[in-house]
C-alpha cells in the first residue's frame, strides 16, 4: 500500500517479476500473478479485509500503517 493513493481502496502484491493490484472490496485485480500466488493473496485479503481498509484510511491521512500478519 502506498501513501496518497487514489481510486478505490487497493493494495499491491509482487511475486518474483510479477506485479498486481488487488481491490480490498470485491474480488477484482489488475495485473498478473501466477495462479497459486494470486489465490494466496486473495485468501490473505479475505482474512484481513478490515485491517486493510483501516490501513487504507491511515495511508490516505499520512498515518502510520499497522503491520498485518502474513498468510501461514
Amino acid at each position: 500500500m502506498y501513501f496518497n493513493e487514489h481510486g478505490r481502496p487497493h493494495f499491491h502484491a509482487q511475486y518474483q517479476n510479477y506485479m498486481a493490484t488487488f481491490f480490498i472490496e470485491g474480488n477484482e485485480m489488475c495485473g498478473k500473478l501466477p495462479l497459486r500466488a494470486m489465490r494466496m493473496v486473495e485468501e490473505w485479503r479475505d482474512m484481513h479485509r478490515g485491517e486493510l481498509l483501516r490501513n487504507w484510511e491511515r495511508a490516505r491521512e499520512d498515518g502510520v500503517l499497522d503491520p498485518i500478519e502474513p498468510l501461514e
